[in-house]
C-alpha cells in the first residue's frame, strides 16, 4: 500500500478538480467509501460521534455523519473548533441538518 504525505494529497485533489470534478464531488466520494467502510465493522444499533473541523476534512465528517445518519446509525457530530467553516464543509454541515442530525 502506497501512503501519501499531506502535500502529495493536495496534489492528486488539485489534479482531480483540474479535470472537472468539483471539490464537493470528490468529498463525497471519499465520504461514501468511508461509510462503506465503517458500515462492514458497525451495525446501526451502535452510537457513532463524529468529530470535525473546520476545513475540508471536517467536510468529509459532515459528509459521512450524513450518510451514517441516512442509514439509520445514532450519530452526533461535534465541531473541534468554532472558526468558520470551509465551504464544502459548510454544504455537507447544512446537508447533515437538513436530513435531522445533531
Amino acid at each position: 500500500m502506497r501512503i501519501l504525505s499531506t502535500s502529495q494529497v493536495r496534489q492528486c485533489d488539485a489534479f482531480t478538480i483540474a479535470q472537472g470534478i468539483s471539490s464537493i464531488d470528490l468529498m463525497e466520494k471519499a465520504a461514501s467509501v468511508c461509510f462503506e467502510f465503517i458500515e462492514d465493522f458497525l451495525s446501526p444499533e451502535q452510537e457513532i460521534l463524529v468529530l470535525t473541523g473546520n476545513g475540508n476534512n471536517g467536510g468529509d465528517g459532515w459528509a459521512i455523519a450524513r450518510m451514517l445518519h441516512h442509514a439509520k446509525y445514532k450519530t452526533q457530530v461535534i465541531c473541534a473548533n468554532d472558526e468558520p467553516l470551509s465551504k464544502d464543509s459548510e454544504i455537507n454541515k447544512q446537508r447533515f441538518i437538513e436530513l435531522g442530525g445533531a
